[in-house]
Parts: C-alpha cells; sequence; structure tokens
C-alpha cells in the first residue's frame, strides 16, 4: 500500500465512525464529525497520542490534546488523507445494529413457529448497550496499538 508504516487508529477512533485514512507521513486522520457541515474537515491526529491538536503557547503554537507535548503547527489544521481508509469507517452502533439483525433473523429460523418479534423495550434496549460494549471491550483487546505495529 506504501512505503512508510501507516499507524493504525485506536479502537476508540474506529468507534467514533469518523477514521478516514492517513495523510502521506502516516498520521490518523479523521473527519471532524460525522455529518453536518464539518463532515468534510479532515484534520490529523497527533502521532505521540492519536489526539487533536490545540493552540497554546508552546514554541509552535501547538499542542497534543492529551498530553499537552508540543507538536507541529500542521495538527492544529486542516490535514489532507494521502491513502484512504481500506473500508468505510462505520459508527459502532451502526455496525451492532446491523448485527443484532443478523442475530434476530438466524433466532427467527430456528424457531419458525414463533410469528411475532415482540420484546419488552427496556429489555432490547439493555441487549443492544450489553452488545455495544462487548464490541467495544472486543476492539479494545485485539485493535493493535500504534506501539505495536512501530517498534
Amino acid at each position: 500500500m506504501s512505503d512508510i508504516d501507516l499507524q493504525p487508529p485506536k479502537a476508540v477512533i474506529l468507534e467514533s465512525g469518523r477514521f478516514r485514512g492517513w495523510d502521506s507521513v502516516g498520521n490518523v486522520v479523521v473527519a471532524m464529525e460525522l455529518t453536518g457541515p464539518l463532515a468534510a474537515h479532515l484534520f490529523a491526529l497527533t502521532p505521540c497520542c492519536q489526539a487533536s491538536g490545540k493552540g497554546s503557547d508552546s514554541e509552535t503554537g501547538v499542542v497534543c490534546r492529551a498530553c499537552y507535548e508540543t507538536v507541529d503547527v500542521y495538527f492544529g489544521g486542516p490535514a489532507e488523507i494521502t491513502y484512504p481508509a481500506p473500508v468505510p469507517s462505520i459508527p459502532l452502533d451502526q455496525v451492532v445494529d446491523r448485527a443484532l439483525d443478523n442475530f434476530w433473523d438466524s433466532i427467527a429460523k430456528a424457531y419458525p413457529t414463533v410469528m411475532t418479534g415482540d420484546m419488552d423495550p427496556l429489555e432490547s434496549h439493555r441487549f443492544s448497550t450489553a452488545c455495544e460494549d462487548v464490541v467495544r471491550q472486543w476492539l479494545r483487546d485485539n485493535a493493535p496499538e500504534p506501539e505495536e505495529v512501530r517498534a
């Protein structure tokens, strides 16, 4: 794909659905927001913490929002994607909704005599929330961290 090491996005970035790709030096690039007027505004995350840049009185005028270390002024402005994300980034809740649809389809096929899909709304919400929590934990446990790839 490239001659540089592309830093994999942290799980929380993947969960947000805002991951769009990498810039020319391998920094993760995200959208400002998922929808709305700022969805097209892209910025690179700092290589130290994969956080946004923030204006400051530092040497460059920009620090990492997570660790407050001085970073290049580039991290305080817009970025361009050189290497697009390999697959569209989908928000976690949409991924879980699709998975639950498939889950309930399988259940319905296993019990063809059941004619309705009624479920208590509170229990349905609890189940969906529990599934999202499990997927988040799975991503935390299994998504590669940048140090593992760049080391």
